[in-house]
């Protein structure tokens, strides 16, 4: 067994492994994106002979610790074949990334990664929770077994309701915060990477791949940059995302960034970017957070706690670097997860093959 990075001259056999392990878009569009545009991104394969048996990516990023900085590692897709776990390529995978003597973090994973992480030496940090606010009556029915007639008009009727129930808990805020679409996080905006404590230091150039991902069949949905401003100053940014999936229009929030702790604020932020989603045709809105301070901020703008939990999990190089728990909205692929596959490709195209836009008021 070898180990290389992706390339051209090994990615017919990375190939063949991405589309037996994930159903994901198959374009060239797509994989050019996805594997040799991305900033930061490598992606390292475990070759047997010329079949590419396992596989992991990674995205290398810059975090601020108080006053200092330091790269850290993001690993996301890490897949072996099954026949292929008897030589542990998955496990020899990871290690190779350790090697490179970079804390590695990591969030969630299948009960089999959290059970193999702490064996490689993977400490917990915290726990993350998925938070929700609920917009629309379509999302209320998403699983409802239905006639598509009776579930149309009791949606209306939801509709209706949902805005009586959740959007004044979601829309109306104490504080007097602006909210406008920008047309990107540009560097001075970025330089506003929030406040003091472990973070990662945002890249423009990152969101800018991010955006240039929603045009490769719109599976990815689209991405909304906003500028949120008090008192005529810059008091946060953001980014949310729209995408469809199983007829919901469904909203994240990729990115919020506050100049300072200060829980009033964080919960303004966050009631200003979900009006944006909320205008823009979401059916709900969704967030990752394992730090106190912004879940108390989501609780408190009306979002409801799901009961899907995910772990965060560190590894240092040496055991006296602390690393806390830390913003998960955007680590690995969470900004640009659930990734392109048939479904949501054909969902976010419209019939002209153009991805589909949300209507922004």
């Amino acid at each position: 067994m070898r180990f290389e990075r992706l390339g051209q001259h090994n990615f017919e056999p990375f190939r063949v492994l991405a589309e037996h392990a994930w159903r994901r878009a198959t374009s060239e569009a797509y994989y050019r994106w996805r594997y040799f545009e991305a900033p930061g991104l490598t992606t390292l394969l475990a070759m047997d002979g010329e079949r590419c048996i396992g596989t992991i990516s990674y995205f290398e990023r810059t975090y601020r610790a108080g006053e200092s900085t330091l790269a850290c590692i993001e690993p996301f897709d890490w897949f072996a074949l099954p026949e292929a776990r008897r030589t542990a390529a998955g496990l020899r995978l990871m290690k190779q990334l350790q090697k490179l003597g970079q804390p590695i973090l990591g969030c969630g994973g299948s009960e089999d990664t959290i059970a193999i992480l702490p064996k490689l030496g993977f400490r917990p940090v915290g726990e993350a929770c998925q938070f929700v606010l609920p917009l629309t009556g379509t999302y209320l029915l998403r699983n409802a077994a239905l006639p598509k007639l009776v579930r149309r008009g009791l949606a209306g009727v939801l509709n209706t309701a949902a805005s009586t129930w959740f959007t004044p808990a979601a829309l109306k805020g104490a504080r007097a915060l602006e909210c406008s679409r920008v047309p990107r996080i540009d560097p001075a905006l970025a330089a506003m990477a929030g406040p003091a404590g472990f973070a990662s230091i945002p890249d423009p150039a990152y969101f800018d791949w991010l955006e240039r991902g929603a045009g490769i069949g719109g599976a990815t949905g689209r991405y909304i940059p906003v500028e949120i401003r008090e008192g005529g100053k810059t008091a946060a940014w953001g980014i949310g995302r729209l995408y469809r999936r199983g007829g919901v229009m469904n909203g994240t929030i990729v990115e919020l960034r506050t100049a300072r702790d200060d829980a009033g604020l964080a919960e303004g932020a966050i009631r200003a970017i979900t009006r944006v989603l909320a205008r823009s045709g979401a059916d709900n809105v969704r967030v990752w957070s394992a730090l106190p301070l912004w879940s108390d901020a989501y609780r408190a703008a009306g979002f409801r706690t799901t009961s899907a939990r995910a772990q965060a999990m560190v590894w240092t190089p040496q055991a006296s670097l602390e690393i806390g728990s830390h913003n998960l909205c955007a680590i690995a692929d969470a900004a640009f997860f659930p990734a392109h596959d048939v479904q949501s490709a054909a969902e976010n195209t419209a019939p002209n093959g153009v991805p589909a836009q949300p209507k922004f008021t």
